[in-house]
């Protein structure tokens, strides 16, 4: 997969997780079925922002 396309998922992995977030910080707090699909979301789309970060920019102590 091409560095462009990794980015590309990176940021979209990153924006959708920020906006599962923002709602539940900013507007009305889910409760029952609605918090449960936040934390699925979240969980479906944070960590492979997460992992494809340390991916493309890896630390100077991660580095070869």
């Amino acid at each position: 997969m091409s560095r462009n396309r990794l980015e590309l998922i990176r940021w979209a992995s990153a924006a959708c997780s920020l906006a599962i977030v923002a709602s539940t910080l900013l507007g009305r707090r889910p409760e029952g079925g609605w918090a449960v699909l936040a934390l699925f979301g979240f969980m479906l789309f944070g960590p492979p922002a997460a992992l494809l970060t340390l991916h493309l920019h890896p630390p100077k102590w991660l580095r070869d």
